[in-house]
């Protein structure tokens, strides 16, 4: 099926941590019509059981990404808590061609104890296979 101006949510359970974590994720955005993609947090209320109650009117912006973004895989790192979080992500396709569809995709997420080492940065698969390469030889 095709469909533009398409807006689509995935949330994380609630994040219930009493120290500081690193949320990594791997994102791709490939097409001329892939739109937007936002990763975002929100602090969950003790009134709340289930992230799909939380108020994303009240949500912080942590990566804003728009458009084709090469055809290469980007992982961005993000310290949480301590306190109940809830991590998120917004999609919006705005592909105009049927027969090249935007790509959005995430993938391998994890949750790491303590903060992460490189906060924010995102680096290419490209860069990661280069520098796996290069270590195989020593």
């Amino acid at each position: 099926m095709y469909a533009s101006n398409l807006r689509s949510f995935l949330l994380s359970p609630i994040i219930d941590t009493v120290s500081s974590k690193c949320f990594r994720v791997w994102y791709h955005m490939r097409g001329n019509g892939a739109g937007n993609f936002l990763l975002f947090t929100v602090v969950a209320p003790q009134s709340i059981t289930h992230s799909s109650q939380a108020n994303l009117a009240s949500r912080e912006v942590q990566l804003r990404q728009v458009g084709h973004q090469l055809d290469i895989w980007y992982s961005y790192s993000l310290n949480i808590g301590p306190g109940r979080i809830i991590v998120g992500f917004e999609t919006i396709s705005i592909s105009q061609d049927e027969d090249e569809p935007a790509l959005v995709a995430i993938d391998d997420t994890e949750l790491l104890d303590g903060t992460c080492s490189q906060q924010g940065t995102a680096l290419s698969w490209s860069a990661l296979s280069w520098l796996n390469r290069r270590s195989s030889f020593f």
